[in-house]
C-alpha cells in the first residue's frame, strides 16, 4: 500500500521549532485567516505530537499556489520575537514523520 494513498496534493505547516506551542484555537483562527474557500481544501489535520498541520487539496496546483501565497507570511510572536511558521509542500516519498503518521491513519480507517 503507498504511504500518500489520499493525502496527495499535501502541504504542512511547520510549528515544531517553536519556543512556544500555540494553542490549539490560535491553529483553527490562522487557519480561517488564510484558507480560502478558493483553495480546494480536502482536509485538514494536527498532529499534535509533532506540531505539523498537514492540509489536503484537491489539486497539485492548488497546493503550491497556497504555499507560495502565504510561506513567509505568517508566525506568531513570543517574547516580542516574531517567528514564522514553515509552510512546505510534502513529499510523502522524503517525509518520514508523514510516512509513519499517515501510513498508522490509514492501518486504523
Amino acid at each position: 500500500m503507498p504511504t500518500e494513498k489520499g493525502w496527495e496534493n499535501t502541504l504542512r505547516i511547520d510549528m515544531s521549532q517553536l519556543p512556544e506551542r500555540p494553542k490549539e484555537s490560535e491553529i483553527i483562527a490562522l487557519l480561517g485567516k488564510i484558507v480560502l474557500p478558493s483553495d480546494g481544501l480536502v482536509r485538514a489535520h494536527l498532529n499534535a505530537v509533532l506540531f505539523h498541520v498537514y492540509i489536503q487539496m484537491k489539486t497539485m496546483e492548488q497546493a503550491k499556489n497556497f504555499v507560495e501565497r502565504n510561506r513567509g507570511k505568517h508566525g506568531i510572536t513570543i517574547g516580542g520575537v516574531r517567528h514564522l511558521y514553515d509552510i512546505e509542500l510534502v513529499d510523502g516519498a522524503v517525509d518520514e514523520n508523514y510516512k509513519i503518521f499517515f501510513t498508522r491513519s490509514q492501518e486504523a480507517d
